[in-house]
Parts: structure tokens; sequence; C-alpha cells
């Protein structure tokens, strides 16, 4: 399995954990990314997640699951906030709030308090969560 086919796998996993579905996937080039440092992104308007193909090609295996399900828990939170009707779990309307609020003035990883940011602890905690309950 190559590592494409490794993050094609992560975003099924996640996809059924979280109830979503029609989750797009893409592989870019460093170029595509504002910092060539970033591993993978969720696009909002689309609901797709960007990985960056320069640094799959090294990445170990749990590293891109890791990666993909922290960008899935985005699209999930982001659908949520959405389509709260749609969702398989219901999340208190106050986080849901939250991260709304959060999407609307995000703080990219070069900023101050991004880790801060309840939408990006519930991802980290989501992919670690995630990663140990497939037992990786």
């Amino acid at each position: 399995m190559d590592k494409k086919d490794i993050a094609r796998l992560g975003i099924e996993i996640a996809s059924r954990e979280l109830g979503l579905s029609e989750i797009e996937l893409v592989f870019k080039d460093k170029a595509f990314f504002s910092n060539p440092d970033i591993n993978g992104l969720f696009i909002q308007l689309t609901y797709t997640i960007v990985m960056n193909q320069d640094w799959l090609e090294k990445a170990k295996e749990i590293e891109i699951l890791i990666c993909v399900f922290h960008e899935m828990r985005h699209a999930y939170q982001k659908a949520c906030i959405e389509y709260p009707h749609l969702m398989k779990i219901d999340v208190p309307k106050y986080i849901v709030d939250k991260w709304k609020s959060e999407f609307d003035q995000y703080k990219n990883p070069s900023n101050t308090g991004y880790l801060e940011q309840e939408i990006e602890k519930d991802a980290i905690k989501f992919s670690k969560y995630l990663i140990n309950k497939i037992g990786v």
C-alpha cells in the first residue's frame, strides 16, 4: 500500500467514525501551501482535504493517519456548524458555537494562539483517540 492509499484509508476510517461522506482528498506539492511546512489542510468551502505530497513521501504511516484524522475532524466540526441535524453525534450547541466563532476568526499555525483554539484541541484529541482505537 503506497502512502496515498494510507491517506485514503484514513479518510475511510474517520468517515465511518464521524458519520461523514463525500469528503474529497487531493494531493498537492508544497508550492500549493502558504507555508511549505503544512502537512495537510481542510478547505471549508468544498469539504476537501489537501495533503502535502512532498511531506507525504517522507512521512511515516502513523503520521499520515494522524494528519488525515485531524483534518477529517475539522470537516466534522464544520458539518456540525452547517448541518447539525444530519450529524451522527449530538454536539452541545455551546461547543458548536465556539467552533463557528473560531472558524470565522481562524488563527493559522504561524499565529500565536493557534493551539489554544478549541477546534485544534478537539482535532488533536480526536486524532489521538482514533489512532488508539484502531491500534496503530
